[in-house]
């Protein structure tokens, strides 16, 4: 094995990483980075927080969560 090789694999690995992480960071600031700000946004965003808060009087336990996932629009 090359020494080029030796270097090159876990320089690859830790730039795929550091990568990784500072995408985690940056959509923490946004909980829905790729829509446009408007009621919509605002709407499912105020519904989570509403549902996730203990001693909100529409708090839903975390066993009775349903998540559902929908990536292409037909939902």
């Amino acid at each position: 094995m090359k020494a080029t090789t030796r270097f090159a694999t876990p320089f690859a690995c830790a730039l795929v990483a550091a990568l990784a992480f500072t995408s985690t960071i940056s959509g923490a600031a946004d909980a829905l980075p790729s829509w446009n700000d408007g009621r919509a946004k605002q709407a499912i965003i105020d519904f989570v927080q509403e549902v996730a808060s203990t001693g909100s009087d529409t708090f839903v336990p975390v066993s009775d969560r349903v998540a559902v996932f929908d990536n292409d629009g037909t939902l």
